[in-house]
């Protein structure tokens, strides 16, 4: 600054007369007139507008809400601790966390833990999370005491601006379930405080207790070895979180509620409020799942490269054998079956894949290789021998990747097996580690009938389009 300053004056001396140049000013002077000049328009030259602004921004006012479930805020970060696998006790990496908070009451309404980056999926979990009832997961973790009963549709979600919250699918289910979606702008983070400062709280009340936490910077975490002391797997980790929600948070006094506990601020909320769940309960099963539109044939529904078909579906074919458009959703963790909506019933059905042997129980990541594997391979031509060899082999890379030397392959292979707290809630893992770690029965098993003029072979694969976020149609 002291140097431009001088440039500028011996330029400017050299234009005029002797009698009219300008004395050039002493470092001490420049000093002098830089801390008297008005600290916006130096934090500008400095750091910015947009930082500027961010550092001298006015609370002048605050969010006004007037009851529970009246506004949801919801947000994604990485957690501070690094978790190990399951089964192998290697490192994995950092989880995600998806978390809802209900702004009236600051009660945590759900959370989604995943090795996945945030998605439409990690936002629909949650979502579902936050709208169910939470009795299945504190019967999971028998040792958690407190209640909670934070459940029911919100009016507004409040998130920023990330893709996956822009996603049709995450969209559909708003419209479909009445509730607003309200986008924050770009770089204010302020527009959403109590879930910013929530993700901080759950930092620093819980994660940074634990063995493998990475702190929330490298000055607090000095020269601890988070590896070296990671000891929790996502099971562990999914449990301490409920019972810290459960037993400590939601019963802890929050200045912002006057030194209420978030846990009596809901329950006054509930003598006022009107708790509004889904219509059919069978939608909270499906507001997980891809929304697409298929036409139904003779042999069923085309999704992903899979034919579904059944009884119950092909009755809702035109007369005389015309086809028509059926809503569907599918699902990431498993290809084996897909939900249709029935016109009549005004409900989804369940309608199995047609090849079981094949789909059962594979997540939509691992079919979408296994499809591309066998375009590569075979092309046109292949047989279901083949297509069930190349998903062996799919499977067994996923192993390997999670069982591997490298932290970031194998946080890629829990990924791909959809390795998640939905898992240890469901009280399942149906990861390909676990069943390749199982043993198998070699006596061969009688496959399921399947009804007569529904047992097409699968289509050919063919160029997939790209619906919704990236899936496969």
């Amino acid at each position: 600054m002291v140097e431009a300053v001088q440039r500028k004056i011996r330029r400017i001396n050299q234009s005029v007369r002797e009698s009219e140049r300008v004395r050039e000013p002493s470092q001490a002077t420049i000093y002098r007139w830089l801390d008297m000049l008005y600290y916006q328009v130096v934090a500008n030259a400095r750091q910015g507008r947009a930082a500027t602004s961010r550092e001298l921004r006015r609370a002048i006012g605050r969010v006004k809400v007037s009851q529970i479930l009246e506004r949801i805020e919801l947000d994604h970060t990485p957690l501070d601790i690094v978790v190990i696998c399951m089964v192998t006790r290697l490192i994995l990496g950092r989880p995600w966390l998806t978390l809802a908070i209900d702004r009236y009451s600051r009660m945590i309404t759900g959370f989604y833990i995943s090795f996945h980056a945030p998605s439409s999926t990690s936002v629909l979990y949650c979502l579902r999370m936050m709208i169910m009832p939470k009795e299945h997961i504190l019967a999971r973790f028998p040792d958690v005491q407190g209640p909670w009963p934070a459940r029911g549709l919100p009016d507004t979600i409040v998130t920023d601006n990330g893709m996956e919250l822009h996603s049709h699918a995450v969209e559909a289910v708003s419209l479909e379930m009445g509730i607003n979606l309200h986008y924050c702008g770009v770089a204010h983070p302020e527009m959403k405080g109590a879930i910013e400062r929530m993700i901080g709280t759950v930092n620093r009340g819980l994660i940074h207790t634990l063995p493998g936490t990475t702190f929330s910077n490298i000055e607090q975490r000095g020269d601890y070895d988070s590896e070296g002391h990671a000891a929790i797997d996502i099971e562990v980790l999914t449990h301490l979180l409920v019972k810290w929600i459960a037993d400590q948070y939601h019963k802890t006094p929050h200045r912002g509620l006057g030194g209420r506990t978030p846990l009596s601020v809901w329950q006054n909320g509930e003598k006022t409020a009107t708790i509004e769940l889904p219509a059919f309960p069978r939608q909270l099963e499906t507001i997980i799942g891809l929304e697409a539109t298929r036409t139904l044939f003779h042999y069923g529904l085309e999704f992903g490269n899979l034919r579904y078909n059944s009884p119950t579906l092909q009755a809702l074919r035109e007369p005389g054998g015309g086809t028509r458009e059926l809503q569907l959703r599918a699902f990431e963790h498993d290809v084996g079956y897909i939900a249709v909506f029935h016109p009549t019933l005004e409900e989804f059905i369940d309608v199995p894949a047609v090849n079981q042997e094949y789909s059962a129980g594979v997540n939509r990541y691992v079919h979408q290789l296994v499809c591309a594997e066998v375009r590569l391979r075979f092309g046109d031509s292949w047989t279901n021998d083949q297509l069930l060899n190349v998903k062996g082999e799919i499977q067994a890379i996923v192993d390997e990747a999670v069982r591997g030397k490298k932290a970031g392959n194998r946080k890629k292979g829990a990924s791909m097996a959809l390795s998640d707290s939905e898992q240890i809630i469901d009280g399942t893992d149906t990861s390909a580690l676990k069943r390749a770690c199982q043993q198998s029965d070699p006596t061969p098993k009688p496959r399921t009938p399947i009804a007569p003029g529904m047992d097409d072979e699968l289509p050919e694969f063919h160029q997939s389009k790209r619906i919704n976020e990236g899936h496969a149609a």
